[in-house]
């Protein structure tokens, strides 16, 4: 299960790792009645749309333009 640790503690170390208030920690079903740690819940998956040509064609459209630079001559002196 996955517990987010609640600012009532400085900190909690397991294993050897210190972990602190707003860390999420994956902890055995025993530690669910603690008052300084509050249940997650799984987040759901999210499917990412598949980008199409023409949403590809628009990025290419806001891509910046390039601009030469003059070349500055140099004067001769005569």
């Amino acid at each position: 299960m996955k517990f987010k640790i609640l600012p009532k503690v400085d900190g909690f170390r397991l294993k050897g790792v210190m972990y602190k208030p707003g860390d999420i920690v994956d902890l055995p079903e025993s530690y669910a009645g603690e008052s300084w740690l509050q249940q997650v819940e799984p987040e759901a998956v999210v499917a990412v749309p598949v980008e199409s040509e023409s949403a590809a064609k628009v990025e290419e459209d806001k891509a910046p333009l390039e601009i030469p630079l003059k070349k500055h001559r140099k004067k001769s002196k005569v």
